[in-house]
């Protein structure tokens, strides 16, 4: 199974919905695509994970990475996760740097609420796409 992205604007955050699986030969992919928003100018990131049916270690370090090499003011917050994806962010130590909550509209407002956007009040019913 292949690995595809989808990627909406909003603002400043980037919501990437990951369709498929993360594996080795489909990592790289990953990898190439975070980096080239990161080189765009892009650090707050939601990854909607609501079809991402399994992520391996190749995958989590891809996320990790980006992790690193995010400004400070950068976040990344995964959302929709199914509960083994969640379970390998906990056992690995990853949920501690790649939060992971129930929504995309939690996730937006995570983001913002940690970058000091607490008056936007972001639904998924009040957005348009970049």
């Amino acid at each position: 199974m292949s690995l595809e992205l989808a990627l909406e604007e909003y603002q400043d955050i980037v919501v990437i919905t990951l369709d498929g699986i993360v594996q080795p030969d489909n990592a790289d992919f990953l990898h190439n695509s975070l980096n080239a928003l990161s080189r765009d100018g892009y650090s707050r990131f939601v990854l909607d994970c609501t079809q991402l049916k399994s992520i391996n270690s190749d995958g989590l370090a891809v996320l990790y990475d980006l992790f690193l090499e995010l400004p400070p003011n950068g976040k990344i917050v995964l959302c929709n996760a199914n509960r083994r994806i969640r379970g390998l962010l906990d056992i690995s130590g990853l949920g501690h740097y790649l939060p992971c909550v129930e929504s995309r509209d939690t996730a937006m407002k995570t983001i913002r609420n940690e970058i000091g956007h607490l008056d936007l009040d972001w639904t998924e019913e009040h957005h348009t796409a970049g």
